[in-house]
Protein backbone atom coordinates (compact mmCIF):
# COMPACT_ATOMS: atom_id res chain seq x y z
CA UNK A 1 0.00 0.00 0.00
CA UNK A 2 1.24 3.48 -0.87
CA UNK A 3 -0.10 6.62 0.77
CA UNK A 4 0.87 10.13 -0.25
CA UNK A 5 -0.15 13.41 1.35
CA UNK A 6 0.60 16.69 -0.42
CA UNK A 7 3.34 14.86 -2.28
CA UNK A 8 5.16 16.89 -4.88
CA UNK A 9 8.69 15.48 -4.95
CA UNK A 10 10.36 18.81 -5.18
CA UNK A 11 13.91 18.01 -6.05
CA UNK A 12 14.99 20.32 -8.84
CA UNK A 13 17.33 19.11 -11.55
CA UNK A 14 19.38 16.31 -10.05
CA UNK A 15 21.57 16.40 -8.13
CA UNK A 16 19.78 18.49 -5.55
CA UNK A 17 17.64 18.30 -2.47
CA UNK A 18 13.96 18.92 -1.72
CA UNK A 19 12.98 22.49 -2.49
CA UNK A 20 10.22 24.57 -0.97
CA UNK A 21 8.81 27.95 -1.85
CA UNK A 22 7.16 28.39 1.53
CA UNK A 23 5.27 26.50 4.20
CA UNK A 24 4.84 22.90 3.08
CA UNK A 25 4.42 19.36 4.26
CA UNK A 26 5.18 16.35 2.10
CA UNK A 27 4.41 12.91 3.49
CA UNK A 28 4.96 9.65 1.61
CA UNK A 29 4.71 6.14 3.03
CA UNK A 30 4.60 2.75 1.35
CA UNK A 31 5.20 -0.96 1.84
CA UNK A 32 6.24 -1.32 -1.81
CA UNK A 33 10.01 -1.40 -2.41
CA UNK A 34 9.73 -0.20 -6.01
CA UNK A 35 7.51 2.72 -5.04
CA UNK A 36 9.99 3.78 -2.34
CA UNK A 37 12.89 3.54 -4.79
CA UNK A 38 11.03 5.60 -7.39
CA UNK A 39 10.13 8.26 -4.83
CA UNK A 40 13.72 8.65 -3.62
CA UNK A 41 15.07 8.95 -7.16
CA UNK A 42 12.53 11.62 -8.09
CA UNK A 43 13.03 13.55 -4.86
CA UNK A 44 16.83 13.55 -4.58
CA UNK A 45 19.39 12.35 -7.12
CA UNK A 46 20.18 9.20 -9.04
CA UNK A 47 21.83 6.33 -7.17
CA UNK A 48 22.46 2.60 -7.17
CA UNK A 49 20.94 0.45 -4.45
CA UNK A 50 20.75 -3.19 -3.45
CA UNK A 51 19.11 -4.98 -0.55
CA UNK A 52 21.37 -6.70 1.95
CA UNK A 53 18.73 -8.96 3.48
CA UNK A 54 15.23 -10.34 3.06
CA UNK A 55 12.67 -7.51 2.86
CA UNK A 56 10.07 -9.18 5.09
CA UNK A 57 7.44 -6.65 6.12
CA UNK A 58 8.89 -3.64 4.30
CA UNK A 59 8.03 -0.18 5.54
CA UNK A 60 9.14 3.19 4.18
CA UNK A 61 8.05 6.54 5.62
CA UNK A 62 9.35 9.90 4.39
CA UNK A 63 8.11 13.29 5.64
CA UNK A 64 9.32 16.76 4.71
CA UNK A 65 8.35 19.82 6.75
CA UNK A 66 9.28 23.26 5.52
CA UNK A 67 9.07 26.89 6.55
CA UNK A 68 10.77 29.12 4.01
CA UNK A 69 14.42 28.05 3.63
CA UNK A 70 14.23 25.67 6.63
CA UNK A 71 13.56 22.03 5.73
CA UNK A 72 13.49 19.00 7.99
CA UNK A 73 13.27 15.50 6.54
CA UNK A 74 12.26 12.44 8.58
CA UNK A 75 12.87 9.02 6.99
CA UNK A 76 12.29 5.45 8.15
CA UNK A 77 13.53 2.55 6.00
CA UNK A 78 13.43 -0.81 7.73
CA UNK A 79 15.35 -2.97 5.21
CA UNK A 80 19.17 -3.37 5.33
CA UNK A 81 20.40 -1.66 2.19
CA UNK A 82 23.45 -0.41 0.31
CA UNK A 83 23.02 2.94 -1.38
CA UNK A 84 25.63 4.67 -3.57
CA UNK A 85 25.69 7.82 -5.68
CA UNK A 86 28.37 9.26 -7.95
CA UNK A 87 27.29 12.80 -7.18
CA UNK A 88 25.33 14.43 -4.36
CA UNK A 89 23.58 17.79 -4.08
CA UNK A 90 23.62 20.25 -1.18
CA UNK A 91 25.26 19.52 2.14
CA UNK A 92 22.95 17.19 4.08
CA UNK A 93 23.17 17.14 7.88
CA UNK A 94 21.96 13.77 9.20
CA UNK A 95 20.97 12.80 12.76
CA UNK A 96 20.59 9.05 13.35
CA UNK A 97 17.62 8.25 15.60
CA UNK A 98 17.67 4.47 15.24
CA UNK A 99 19.79 1.91 13.44
CA UNK A 100 23.37 1.80 12.19
CA UNK A 101 24.90 3.55 9.18
CA UNK A 102 28.23 3.05 7.43
CA UNK A 103 29.22 5.93 5.15
CA UNK A 104 32.12 5.90 2.69
CA UNK A 105 33.50 8.88 0.76
CA UNK A 106 36.87 9.55 -0.79
CA UNK A 107 37.92 10.74 2.68
CA UNK A 108 37.37 7.23 4.10
CA UNK A 109 34.75 5.13 5.89
CA UNK A 110 32.97 5.98 9.15
CA UNK A 111 30.26 4.23 11.17
CA UNK A 112 27.37 5.91 12.98
CA UNK A 113 24.61 4.83 15.34
CA UNK A 114 21.74 6.40 17.27
CA UNK A 115 22.67 9.86 18.55
CA UNK A 116 25.40 10.50 15.98
CA UNK A 117 25.27 13.48 13.62
CA UNK A 118 27.21 13.65 10.35
CA UNK A 119 27.31 15.19 6.88
CA UNK A 120 26.45 12.95 3.94
CA UNK A 121 29.31 14.14 1.72
CA UNK A 122 30.94 17.22 0.29
CA UNK A 123 28.52 18.90 -2.18
CA UNK A 124 28.81 17.36 -5.63
CA UNK A 125 30.95 14.44 -4.49
CA UNK A 126 30.12 10.74 -4.48
CA UNK A 127 29.40 8.57 -1.46
CA UNK A 128 28.04 5.20 -0.43
CA UNK A 129 25.86 4.22 2.52
CA UNK A 130 25.03 0.91 4.16
CA UNK A 131 22.37 0.76 6.83
CA UNK A 132 20.39 -1.64 8.93
CA UNK A 133 16.90 -0.64 10.03
CA UNK A 134 17.21 3.14 9.79
CA UNK A 135 15.33 6.09 11.23
CA UNK A 136 17.04 9.42 10.64
CA UNK A 137 16.33 13.12 10.37
CA UNK A 138 18.05 15.27 7.76
CA UNK A 139 18.44 19.00 7.16
CA UNK A 140 19.73 20.31 3.81
CA UNK A 141 22.30 23.08 4.34
CA UNK A 142 22.48 25.28 1.26
CA UNK A 143 25.49 27.39 0.35
CA UNK A 144 23.61 30.66 0.82
CA UNK A 145 22.99 29.76 4.47
CA UNK A 146 26.67 29.18 5.20
CA UNK A 147 28.86 32.05 6.46
CA UNK A 148 31.32 33.60 4.03
CA UNK A 149 34.80 32.13 4.24
CA UNK A 150 36.66 35.00 2.62
CA UNK A 151 36.34 38.57 1.38
CA UNK A 152 34.79 37.40 -1.90
CA UNK A 153 31.69 36.24 -0.06
CA UNK A 154 32.14 32.59 -1.04
CA UNK A 155 30.71 30.10 1.45
CA UNK A 156 33.15 28.19 3.60
CA UNK A 157 33.97 24.59 2.70
CA UNK A 158 33.78 22.02 5.45
CA UNK A 159 36.88 19.92 6.04
CA UNK A 160 35.38 16.98 7.96
CA UNK A 161 32.10 15.12 7.73
CA UNK A 162 31.42 13.90 11.28
CA UNK A 163 30.88 15.55 14.66
CA UNK A 164 33.51 13.91 16.87
CA UNK A 165 33.07 15.47 20.30
CA UNK A 166 30.06 14.61 22.51
CA UNK A 167 29.24 18.27 23.13
CA UNK A 168 29.12 18.89 19.39
CA UNK A 169 26.68 16.04 18.85
CA UNK A 170 24.50 17.32 21.71
CA UNK A 171 24.51 20.83 20.23
CA UNK A 172 23.57 19.56 16.78
CA UNK A 173 20.79 17.34 18.13
CA UNK A 174 19.40 20.34 19.99
CA UNK A 175 19.50 22.27 16.71
CA UNK A 176 17.35 19.60 15.06
CA UNK A 177 14.95 19.85 18.00
CA UNK A 178 14.89 23.67 17.75
CA UNK A 179 14.06 23.61 14.04
CA UNK A 180 11.45 20.89 14.57
CA UNK A 181 9.58 22.41 17.50
CA UNK A 182 10.15 26.15 17.15
CA UNK A 183 10.85 27.04 13.51
CA UNK A 184 8.45 24.52 11.96
CA UNK A 185 5.73 24.84 14.55
CA UNK A 186 4.01 27.33 16.80
CA UNK A 187 3.89 31.08 16.45
CA UNK A 188 7.16 31.33 14.50
CA UNK A 189 5.38 30.17 11.33
CA UNK A 190 3.74 33.59 11.16
CA UNK A 191 7.09 35.41 11.00
CA UNK A 192 9.06 36.04 7.82
CA UNK A 193 12.24 36.63 9.83
CA UNK A 194 12.50 33.38 11.79
CA UNK A 195 13.12 30.82 9.00
CA UNK A 196 15.94 32.74 7.34
CA UNK A 197 17.65 33.44 10.65
CA UNK A 198 17.32 29.79 11.64
CA UNK A 199 18.76 28.59 8.31
CA UNK A 200 21.80 30.83 8.79
CA UNK A 201 22.14 29.59 12.38
CA UNK A 202 22.28 26.01 11.11
CA UNK A 203 24.80 27.04 8.43
CA UNK A 204 27.05 28.75 10.98
CA UNK A 205 26.89 25.76 13.28
CA UNK A 206 27.82 23.40 10.46
CA UNK A 207 30.75 25.64 9.53
CA UNK A 208 31.96 25.65 13.14
CA UNK A 209 31.47 21.99 14.04
CA UNK A 210 32.72 20.49 10.81
CA UNK A 211 35.89 22.52 10.67
CA UNK A 212 35.30 25.13 8.01
CA UNK A 213 38.60 25.94 6.38
CA UNK A 214 37.75 29.03 4.37
CA UNK A 215 40.32 31.56 3.23
CA UNK A 216 41.54 33.55 6.23
CA UNK A 217 43.30 36.20 4.16
CA UNK A 218 43.65 39.75 5.33
CA UNK A 219 42.37 41.22 2.06
CA UNK A 220 41.10 44.80 2.06
CA UNK A 221 37.57 45.69 1.07
CA UNK A 222 36.84 45.54 -2.64
CA UNK A 223 36.54 49.33 -2.61
CA UNK A 224 40.08 49.76 -1.31
CA UNK A 225 38.98 51.45 1.92
CA UNK A 226 40.72 50.50 5.19
CA UNK A 227 39.20 47.40 6.79
CA UNK A 228 36.78 48.04 9.64
CA UNK A 229 36.47 51.79 8.99
CA UNK A 230 33.90 54.15 10.51
CA UNK A 231 32.39 54.55 7.05
CA UNK A 232 31.80 50.83 6.85
CA UNK A 233 30.16 50.90 10.27
CA UNK A 234 27.94 53.85 9.36
CA UNK A 235 26.70 52.28 6.12
CA UNK A 236 26.07 48.95 7.82
CA UNK A 237 24.13 50.56 10.68
CA UNK A 238 22.01 52.62 8.28
CA UNK A 239 21.13 49.47 6.33
CA UNK A 240 20.21 47.57 9.50
CA UNK A 241 18.02 50.42 10.76
CA UNK A 242 16.15 50.61 7.46
CA UNK A 243 15.79 46.86 6.94
CA UNK A 244 15.32 45.34 10.39
CA UNK A 245 11.90 44.07 9.33
CA UNK A 246 13.43 42.02 6.50
CA UNK A 247 15.16 38.65 6.55
CA UNK A 248 18.73 39.96 6.28
CA UNK A 249 22.04 38.46 7.31
CA UNK A 250 25.73 39.35 7.31
CA UNK A 251 26.07 38.95 3.53
CA UNK A 252 23.32 41.50 2.84
CA UNK A 253 24.71 43.92 5.44
CA UNK A 254 28.21 43.68 3.97
CA UNK A 255 26.95 44.23 0.42
CA UNK A 256 25.03 47.35 1.51
CA UNK A 257 28.16 48.66 3.27
CA UNK A 258 30.31 48.04 0.15
CA UNK A 259 32.62 45.93 2.27
CA UNK A 260 33.61 42.34 2.95
CA UNK A 261 31.85 40.40 5.69
CA UNK A 262 35.11 40.31 7.63
CA UNK A 263 35.49 44.09 7.41
CA UNK A 264 31.94 44.68 8.68
CA UNK A 265 32.55 42.35 11.62
CA UNK A 266 35.83 44.12 12.39
CA UNK A 267 34.14 47.54 12.32
CA UNK A 268 31.46 46.49 14.79
CA UNK A 269 34.03 44.92 17.11
CA UNK A 270 36.35 47.92 16.90
CA UNK A 271 33.85 50.71 17.50
CA UNK A 272 30.86 49.11 19.25
CA UNK A 273 32.35 45.97 20.84
CA UNK A 274 29.59 43.86 19.33
CA UNK A 275 28.74 41.97 16.13
CA UNK A 276 26.52 42.99 13.19
CA UNK A 277 23.94 40.31 14.00
CA UNK A 278 23.87 41.24 17.70
CA UNK A 279 23.27 44.85 16.67
CA UNK A 280 20.45 43.75 14.36
CA UNK A 281 18.90 41.86 17.27
CA UNK A 282 19.18 44.97 19.46
CA UNK A 283 17.45 47.08 16.80
CA UNK A 284 14.64 44.55 16.55
CA UNK A 285 14.30 44.56 20.34
CA UNK A 286 13.83 48.33 20.15
CA UNK A 287 11.12 47.88 17.52
CA UNK A 288 9.34 45.37 19.78
CA UNK A 289 9.49 47.88 22.64
CA UNK A 290 8.08 50.65 20.47
CA UNK A 291 5.28 48.41 19.24
CA UNK A 292 4.39 47.24 22.76
CA UNK A 293 4.23 50.85 23.97
CA UNK A 294 2.03 51.77 21.02
CA UNK A 295 -0.26 48.79 21.60
CA UNK A 296 -1.18 49.48 25.21
CA UNK A 297 -4.70 50.48 24.25
CA UNK A 298 -5.13 47.85 21.52
CA UNK A 299 -7.28 44.93 22.64
CA UNK A 300 -5.99 41.46 21.88
CA UNK A 301 -2.31 42.33 21.29
CA UNK A 302 0.05 39.81 22.87
CA UNK A 303 3.77 39.91 23.65
CA UNK A 304 4.33 36.63 21.80
CA UNK A 305 2.64 37.96 18.67
CA UNK A 306 4.75 41.12 18.58
CA UNK A 307 8.04 39.42 19.51
CA UNK A 308 7.60 36.69 16.92
CA UNK A 309 6.84 39.23 14.20
CA UNK A 310 10.29 40.73 14.88
CA UNK A 311 12.10 37.41 14.73
CA UNK A 312 12.25 36.37 18.40
CA UNK A 313 11.28 32.73 18.87
CA UNK A 314 12.56 31.85 22.35
CA UNK A 315 10.22 33.76 24.64
CA UNK A 316 12.32 33.03 27.72
CA UNK A 317 15.50 34.45 26.22
CA UNK A 318 13.57 37.36 24.71
CA UNK A 319 11.98 38.28 28.05
CA UNK A 320 15.40 38.18 29.74
CA UNK A 321 16.98 40.44 27.10
CA UNK A 322 14.04 42.80 27.26
CA UNK A 323 14.21 43.09 31.04
CA UNK A 324 17.99 43.64 30.97
CA UNK A 325 17.49 46.43 28.43
CA UNK A 326 14.33 48.15 29.70
CA UNK A 327 14.20 47.16 33.36
CA UNK A 328 10.74 45.57 33.11
CA UNK A 329 9.19 42.50 31.56
CA UNK A 330 7.61 42.99 28.12
CA UNK A 331 4.19 42.11 29.56
CA UNK A 332 4.55 45.01 32.01
CA UNK A 333 5.24 47.40 29.13
CA UNK A 334 2.12 46.22 27.34
CA UNK A 335 -0.07 46.54 30.46
CA UNK A 336 1.23 49.84 31.84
Amino acid sequence: MTVASKVSPAGGPAPGSPQSSGDATTHFRTDDLEAADDFLRRTYWDYDARLLGTPGAFHFDHAVRANGPCLLLDMEHNVPCEHASAESGDLMLICVLRGRVERSTRAGMERFSAGDVFLLSQPGEGYSLRWDELHAMTMPVRAESMPAGDSSGRAVRVSRLAAKRPEQRIMLRRTFDFVDKVVLGGASRSSDLVPGSAARLVGSMVATVFGADGDESEADETTGRPEGSRGTLRRAMEFIESNADRDIGLAEIAAAAYASSRSVQLAFRRYLDTTPMAHLRRVRLERVHEELVGSRQVTGTTVTEVATRWGFVSMGRFAQEYRETYGVLPSETLRS
